[in-house]
């Protein structure tokens, strides 16, 4: 290959990834966003914790013998308008159990999760709202609210 189509090669993919940056972020957060939830349990109304989410570990010391790991996956675009997606997750593999015969600590982790899921729901309605002002919001101000509702939720 002569040194010009070289050059002009180097220079197609170059402006072929400029132009599709942001299609080539958005397949990376979609790869991150995968691997989330891929590893984690996703909230839904029809299915209840088990013992069997839990890591046993009977040499943890846990105030209700139990700690469940949920939190909130968002992801969010702004451009002309609000891209926000999110969902409620139960992270097994740092959640641990050491009595799994007090089912009432069972439904402690069942309640913090679906706790966690209302708060969800609320910051979705909240940037719904934000929608209807797209102009006017700025990523800080996404990321304040989602701050906020889910250190509401940790309280």
């Amino acid at each position: 290959m002569t040194r010009k189509r070289r050059f002009l090669l180097i220079i197609i993919v170059v402006a072929i990834v400029f132009l599709l940056r942001k299609r080539i972020a958005w397949a990376f957060y979609d790869l991150q966003e995968y691997y989330n939830v891929s590893n984690s349990l996703v909230w839904d109304e029809n299915r209840e914790l088990k013992w069997s989410d839990f890591k046993y570990d009977a040499t943890k010391k846990f105030a209700d013998n139990i700690y469940a790991r949920v939190g909130i996956s968002q992801r969010y675009h702004i451009a002309d308008k609000i891209e926000f997606r999110s969902n409620t997750l139960f992270l097994p593999d740092k959640s641990f159990v050491t009595d799994t015969t007090d089912k009432t600590s069972l439904r402690i982790a069942q309640a913090r999760f679906d706790l966690c899921e209302v708060y969800r729901i609320k910051l979705e309605q909240k940037v719904m709202k934000l929608r209807k002002k797209a102009s006017m919001v700025t990523l800080d101000t996404l990321e304040k609210y989602i701050e906020l509702y889910y250190d509401n939720f940790e309280k």
